[in-house]
């Protein structure tokens, strides 16, 4: 009898196996999407073009839009959700603005507005509730740093006191804001250009990431197990593959560790779901890896610009063109 169901259970076993899927959660044509944050598996916060504002509160089952008043026009291309209450956002440049809501998104107060030349802005990351970083393309030489200690209400410019010099045409892209990472008093951060480099406070490190352009390098990252999942290419290409991944790992001499099968593309956000899977996404579609990174299959040919996994949670979302925002899920599937 033990044998018996033995068989049966190893037959039950071999008839499934394990896929991956990108569900739709909501989608608005007309819109873009690059500014995601997820609180936990709930509570979720996207900004985007056309001064848009979103949350949901049950997963994305359902959203309630907050159109910033005056803001019509702007661009929000990041976003930092501290709860269903709590948020900072900040509008890309001409002027460059940061501001924040304390009611849910009713309203918002302005909490920087730069107006000089080059000003823009890249992304936002906070460690925690009060203490956080933007960091914008470089003015007068130096890229723009600043930091605020109170969640956002007010902030310090910190450019060229921590950050190296940029080179000729190095820049750090708007794509997905994930391209600055703070761990208590360390700064990371990605950048791209005729070279592409990962930032560690006063240092910078070459990345084997795809360069030569304006359009070429790093657009996003992520920590893990003490390693940089960077993500990357040409957003003019985004069907190319060179150069568009790489794990690094800080050492004396940094480690460098590349795809033996890359990602389908350009990409821009990259998060880690569980174990050693993880996402990652672009303007032609999503990726999977099993393997930690070293082999990656496309689950779906729907493109999203940002990607995260909820902060106190276990669900990875996304976001991008059309207004789109969707979950990835992993799903049990009779062969």
């Amino acid at each position: 009898m033990r044998i018996v169901i033995f068989i049966v259970t190893l037959l039950l076993v071999n008839n499934f196996s394990w896929a991956q899927s990108v569900i739709p959660l909501y989608e608005q044509k007309g819109l873009s999407f690059r500014g995601l944050s997820a609180v936990n598996d709930s509570i979720i916060w996207v900004s985007g073009s056309k001064g848009t504002v979103g949350k949901s509160l049950d997963g994305g089952k359902s959203w309630t839009w907050h159109p910033v008043p005056g803001y019509e026009n702007r661009d929000f291309r990041d976003i930092e959700a501290f709860d269903d209450k709590r948020a900072v956002i900040i509008a890309i440049d001409t002027p460059a603005q940061i501001l924040y809501t304390e009611d849910g998104g009713l309203n918002w107060k302005l909490s920087m507005n730069d107006s000089r030349a080059g000003m823009f802005l890249d992304a936002l990351h906070f460690e925690n509730d009060v203490h956080g970083f933007v960091i914008g393309d470089p003015v007068n030489g130096q890229f723009f740093l600043a930091e605020t200690k109170d969640g956002g209400i007010s902030w310090q410019d910190l450019s060229g006191k921590i950050l190296q010099k940029p080179d000729s045409v190095e820049a750090f892209f708007a794509a997905s804001g994930t391209n600055i990472i703070i761990e208590k008093t360390d700064i990371f951060a990605v950048s791209g250009g005729l070279k592409s480099f990962l930032h560690f406070n006063a240092q910078k490190y070459p990345l084997p990431l795809l360069s030569g352009s304006g359009n070429t390098g790093a657009n996003g990252m992520i920590l893990h197990d003490g390693k940089f999942y960077i993500v990357g290419g040409d957003f003019t290409r985004p069907n190319d593959t060179t150069g568009n991944f790489v794990i690094v790992k800080l050492a004396a001499t940094p480690e460098y560790t590349l795809p033996q099968s890359a990602p389908g593309g350009y990409r821009s956000g990259i998060a880690h779901f569980r174990n050693n899977e993880f996402i990652t996404c672009g303007m032609n579609g999503v990726d999977w890896s099993g393997n930690g990174g070293i082999h990656w299959k496309q689950i779906s040919t729907t493109g999203y610009h940002t990607i995260m996994k909820a902060k106190k949670g276990t669900t990875v979302f996304m976001a991008g063109g059309n207004g789109r925002i969707a979950k990835f899920s992993p799903e049990t599937v009779t062969r």
